[in-house]
C-alpha cells in the first residue's frame, strides 16, 4: 500500500506543479494591480513545448542531450522520497495519530523514531 501511495503522491506533484506556478504568477500580477496570465497558462506552455521538435547541434555531447532527463528524474525522486509520517508512526508502534508537527508521542519515542532517519 505504501508504494501505491508514493506513486500517487509523485503523480499529484507532477500534475499540480504547473498549477502551483500559475497560481503564483497570477497572485504576483494581482498584487501589482495587473491582469496577468490565466492560472492554467503553464499547462498551455507545456503542451506547446512538448509539441516542438528538438534542435540540437551535431557536435552536442551526450551530457547536453541527457541533462533534461536527469533534471526530470531528480524532481521525480524528490517527490517520491518525501516521508510518509503515517506509515513511519505505524511501523514504530507509536500511539496516536500524527499531527502537524510529526507524531504525537513521548519525547523518548520520538527520539527513537528520528534515529532511523
Amino acid at each position: 500500500m505504501g508504494d501505491v501511495l508514493q506513486i500517487i503522491q509523485s503523480a499529484v506533484v507532477l500534475l499540480a506543479a504547473p498549477l502551483y506556478a500559475g497560481v503564483l504568477s497570477r497572485g504576483e500580477a494581482i498584487v501589482q494591480c495587473k491582469r496577468g496570465p490565466s492560472v492554467l497558462q503553464p499547462y498551455r506552455d507545456l503542451r506547446k513545448l512538448l509539441r516542438k521538435g528538438t534542435a540540437t547541434s551535431d557536435q552536442a555531447s551526450w551530457i547536453f542531450r541527457g541533462a533534461p532527463f536527469v533534471a526530470f528524474a531528480c524532481y521525480l525522486t524528490v517527490s517520491a522520497i518525501v516521508p510518509d509520517h503515517h506509515r513511519r508512526a505505524a511501523a514504530a508502534g507509536l500511539p496516536g495519530r500524527p499531527d502537524r508537527r510529526g507524531v504525537r508521542a513521548q519525547p523518548g519515542q520520538l527520539r527513537d523514531l528520528a534515529g532511523g532517519l
